[in-house]
């Protein structure tokens, strides 16, 4: 039985076991906060488990302090389409983000449909999860296509989204990967999206965000996506933006009306949130590496399942949820990375007006002005260079774990 700390990740620690075939035996489980014992959100996480698990045992007090989890054989339902409703308190992506790294690895391929919230302000919406998640599972040899498909939109507090799951599963291992050169990036494609609000809102957000994008790309594309809800006052809209690179890097970030701080505040206005979302963009894009922060853990975590290889990331702004995955791949797989940090580019890779993510033409300037608007840009390279800490190299041989439950035709 092992004690719960306050800086443990239940949701991670629920993957690692899955994986690893190690039970997970958890007591005293946030004793002593305001809200102990285990949340509703991660007791479905449990259930989804189990219902692509054959085998599984869960086991939680009354109080929900202590929790035995005994994983099973990843059998993805036996490929047979199923639906799970996740709930109205996380969103859709926080139960994807688990579900897909353990369905990699069934006897099938996964075939869900996950009801609930599609997008909030807490969660990664599941139009940047859909955006950026296929392309590094083709990084890892996985054949076929992750499929994310929204047919419905769903908000807080009611839900009712829906999300269409395909996911592949592995033939064998993972492949090992070399993800160090993120390119220049060459365009920014996105989305607003709302239910029963007024076209209008999704208009004020991509222009928005397009006044400040427009400076840094001439390759800017959002669409707007205006569904209906499904309840009258189940109102809500936000907007995603994805990042993509010379080199096959995509970067996303989003942002999303919050309905506890309503709809007069001023952050809630539909312009701040394009502003917003176009600005962590720039800022995942300034800070490097080849994977946004998002996406850091999972990325990690298949490296340290992948072929007896060495594999080697390069990534930027290292998140405390990323630390966390460090230290489970560490005790549950005994995969331990070693972490070096990269030495400082002579020339900054941060998009500027001038060095933008696509290179403008700039014809009829005199020499004088060309001149004076290198050495400004000279002089705003080496500030960013300053501010922004240096990217770090994770490699780690990978420990082969083999998809054995997968069916061989």
């Amino acid at each position: 039985m092992q004690e719960y700390k306050p800086d443990m990740n239940i949701r991670q620690m629920i993957i690692c076991s899955t994986l690893s075939e190690r039970p997970l035996l958890l007591e005293h489980i946030r004793v002593g906060t305001e809200r102990p014992g285990l949340y509703d959100f991660e007791l479905n996480l449990l259930n989804l488990i189990s219902q692509i698990t054959n085998g599984s045992r869960i086991e939680v007090d009354e109080k929900r302090a202590a929790l035995f989890f005994f994983p099973g054989i990843v059998t993805n339902n036996d490929g047979d389409e199923f639906s799970f409703d996740c709930g109205n308190v996380r969103s859709i992506t926080y139960f994807l983000e688990a579900l897909i790294p353990i369905a990699l690895f069934g006897k099938a391929p996964l075939r869900v449909t996950l009801k609930g919230i599609t997008n909030d302000g807490l969660d990664l919406s599941i139009d940047s999860l859909a955006g950026t998640m296929p392309p590094l599972l083709r990084r890892f040899g996985v054949e076929g296509d992750l499929l994310l498909k929204t047919e419905k939109r769903g908000f807080v507090p009611h839900g009712g989204g829906s999300v269409k799951v395909r996911c592949p599963t592995v033939k064998m291992t993972l492949n090992a990967v070399e993800l160090l050169e993120e390119g220049k990036f060459k365009r920014i494609r996105g989305v607003a999206y709302g239910a029963s609000i007024h076209p209008q809102f999704l208009n004020d957000m991509t222009s928005a965000a397009k006044k400040i994008l427009n400076d840094y790309s001439l390759d800017v594309w959002l669409t707007n996506d205006l569904s209906k809800a499904v309840q009258k006052d189940a109102q809500g809209y936000g907007i995603s933006l994805v990042a993509e690179s010379l080199k096959g890097t995509f970067i996303s970030a989003d942002d999303c009306f919050d309905i506890d701080k309503g709809r007069r505040d001023p952050s809630n206005e539909p312009e701040a949130l394009g502003r917003r979302c176009a600005l962590r963009l720039l800022d995942e894009l300034g800070y490097g590496g080849f994977l946004d922060t998002h996406l850091q853990s999972t990325a990690l975590l298949l490296a340290a399942l992948s072929e007896r290889k060495i594999s080697r990331l390069k990534l930027g702004r290292i998140s405390n949820y990323t630390v966390a995955m460090l230290r489970n791949i560490r005790d549950y797989f005994g995969v331990v990375f070693n972490i070096k940090a990269e030495e400082m580019q002579i020339e900054s890779e941060v998009p500027s007006r001038k060095n933008s993510i696509n290179v403008r033409e700039e014809d009829g300037e005199n020499e004088n002005e060309n001149e004076n608007g290198d050495a400004m840009e000279e002089e705003e390279s080496k500030q960013v260079r300053a501010q922004r800490p240096p990217m770090v190299i994770f490699s780690c041989i990978g420990m082969g774990l083999a998809n054995l439950s997968r069916k061989v035709h």
